[in-house]
């Protein structure tokens, strides 16, 4: 590869600026699918400020979910099993 197309690729994979990244706290990896969701919203060309406040509700909900013995991947309709 030229120094150009790495430069590409690495500009074409890159987390825009402002984008929220979701780490999980034990090892320190993007939670799926949160962060992959706020892709969504980044390619809607969302503001920073709107961005961060999305991020702050989807944390608020992922710790309701998570005092309820729930996990971010199995919420229902009806919440209970």
């Amino acid at each position: 590869m030229t120094p150009v197309e790495v430069d590409q690729l690495l500009a074409y994979r890159a987390i825009p600026a402002g984008t929220p990244v979701f780490l999980d706290e034990e090892s320190m990896r993007p939670v799926e699918p949160l962060c992959s969701w706020f892709r969504h919203p980044v390619d809607d060309n969302k503001d920073a400020k709107t961005l961060r406040e999305y991020a702050y509700i989807v944390r608020r909900f992922v710790h309701f979910l998570q005092a309820r013995g729930r996990d971010h991947h199995e919420p229902s309709a009806a919440g209970h099993d």
